[in-house]
């Protein structure tokens, strides 16, 4: 999927990965994102590159990944981020069902991380998993885009928005400007900052509600990155 934090196309899996892939790219903290960034033994515990290194590290795993007893010996996280303070962050996404069976073996994989360095973060369904979001948040990570490579275009539908909202000081809803701005503009606008919603509430229509947010990006913070 291609990512406006990064400028390439990073690896990600359909659905929950997805969307959270999208949240992290939105998100004004993140600095840096990588897919399935590395390899940890935890049995070490140490970090490598890919799992064939980390299987033949001292003492060699071969192909078991697990203990007689189910302990688990290697992890590779789903996401690494770094947000503007070069925070690393390592992101697990499971569903929000899925967790209690896994409690224990997600404990000691944060528990790993801390030593090495690392925040760990489990995001689920509840953070990434409504829907509409995804495509809301694609709409933004394009209007990002657009704002880094055509900023005079960018700038004069910005303007336009502007204009449009100059007496607004309540939260209102979109439909009452749709004819005056594009839904360019809109999208525009949310991702710099003019306009903020709540990104969960459904996908962007006449009946979303919007509030003059006068460069708060805080609409963009899904997660919980700097907890």
């Amino acid at each position: 999927m291609a990512s406006v934090t990064m400028g390439c196309a990073l690896f990600v899996e359909p659905g929950l990965e997805r969307c959270a892939l999208l949240a992290l790219d939105v998100d004004p903290r993140t600095t840096y994102i990588a897919s399935q960034p590395f390899t940890v033994r935890l049995d070490i515990p140490a970090i490598f590159g890919d799992r064939s290194t980390a299987l033949k590290a001292d003492p060699p795993l071969a192909d078991a990944y697990t203990t007689a007893g189910g302990l688990e010996l290697i992890y590779t996280p789903d996401f690494e981020v770094r947000d503007r303070g070069q925070v690393a962050l390592a992101i697990e996404v499971k569903e929000e069902s899925a967790l209690p069976a896994l409690a224990a073996i997600l404990e000691r994989r944060g528990f790993i991380l801390k030593r090495l360095g690392y925040r760990f973060l489990v995001v689920t369904d509840k953070d990434v998993g409504q829907a509409g979001l995804d495509r809301n948040l694609v709409c933004v990570r394009d209007a990002l885009k657009s704002l880094r490579t055509n900023q005079a275009q960018a700038q004069a539908q910005l303007n336009a928005l502007l204009l449009a909202i100059a007496d607004f000081q309540e939260p209102f809803l979109l439909g009452s400007i749709r004819g005056t701005v594009s839904d360019d503009a809109i999208q525009l606008g949310l991702a710099a900052g003019a306009i903020g919603c709540d990104l969960r509430a459904g996908a962007l229509s006449g009946d979303t509600i919007a509030w003059p947010a006068c460069g708060d990006l805080q609409h963009l913070q899904l997660l919980g990155l700097g907890s």
